[in-house]
């Protein structure tokens, strides 16, 4: 799930539109994708700086997550 939804910005109104709960505004998601949404989030500054909260925590996750499984190669490989 893409974490323009974690906000709490946006609800479905169909599999290619979202509703703006702080303009109304529909914006369209051509093929499913949440770019427009993105962009839209980033005009409303109070979703913009929990977009960028949420967007920073996911990066600290991946990047601990990323230390974790090298030092598991290593160990493993130490093993060898």
């Amino acid at each position: 799930m893409s974490l323009i939804w974690k906000i709490d910005l946006f609800s479905k109104v169909s599999a290619t539109e979202a509703k703006c709960a702080a303009c109304g505004k529909i914006v369209k998601m051509p093929n499913r994708g949440t770019k427009g949404l993105f962009v839209h989030a980033r005009t409303h500054a109070e979703y913009a700086a929990k977009l960028k909260k949420v967007e920073d925590k996911q990066a600290s996750e991946k990047n601990v997550m990323d230390k974790m499984r090298y030092v598991s190669l290593i160990q493993w490989n130490a093993t060898k």
